[in-house]
């Protein structure tokens, strides 16, 4: 998961600098604006006069993720302060008006949401919402008028966070699951509250480290 932190400018239409009451809830929109890149969209928001409207992240069409306003601030995202006060907005981008996301914006989402459940122990399946779902509004559209997708998106998320914190460590052939996390497409274990990359711990016990892509596992070989 590739985030950019690229906040955007105080001003009272789009970044008040309101603390967060707490993370409760997610909400997903789109963009309404196919074609369009995170940038693009962060731009918008910066640069807003005379409406009020942002979100914590936008995520790009190709999967890349900015991050516009820290998670301790309120966005202006889901048309409701009381929800506003009390939840994350994600804006997604999509290629064309049908506002189906693309597999790298889906997979993105899908992280990110992981994240974020994770980090603020929300369920997935009860936590996360549509914008459709607070206001009525079409969106995101695509997963408004399919809603069965739109449980899909939950579930997967559901499913992430189970494969969350575990790593595939194949040791001389023999495969174990170690405590762990990926981060930017590395792996990562924890020793001594210190995180430290496994391909640093195989090699520094002589091992040949490689990486198995098809099952995402760490490879372990004598040399």
């Amino acid at each position: 998961m590739n985030i950019t932190e690229k906040f955007l400018e105080k001003n009272i239409y789009s970044r008040p600098g309101t603390k967060l009451k707490a993370v409760e809830k997610i909400v997903i929109h789109w963009v309404a604006n196919p074609g369009t890149s995170a940038m693009s969209n962060r731009n918008y928001f910066n640069n807003l006069r005379g409406r009020y409207a942002s979100a914590h992240y936008v995520i790009d069409i190709n999967g890349s993720i900015i991050q516009c306003i820290p998670t301790t601030e309120v966005a202006y995202h889901a048309g409701n302060s009381e929800w506003n006060n009390s939840s994350v907005g994600i804006e997604c981008c999509h290629p064309d008006w049908t506002g189906q996301f693309s597999k790298a914006t889906m997979d993105s989402l899908i992280e990110l949401c992981s994240y974020l459940c994770q980090t603020y122990k929300l369920d997935p399946l009860k936590n996360i919402y549509r914008h459709y779902d607070v206001t009525k509004k079409d969106c995101p559209k695509f997963y408004v008028e399919n809603p069965e997708e739109f449980k899909k998106i939950k579930a997967r998320v559901k499913d992430q966070m189970k494969s969350d914190g575990e790593i595939n460590l194949k040791i001389n052939g023999k495969l174990r699951k170690v405590k762990g996390f990926i981060k930017d497409g590395i792996n990562y274990v924890k020793i001594n509250n210190y995180d430290i990359p496994i391909r640093d711990v195989g090699e520094s016990l002589g091992f040949q480290v490689s990486w198995e892509s098809s099952t995402k596992t760490v490879i372990f070989d004598d040399k």
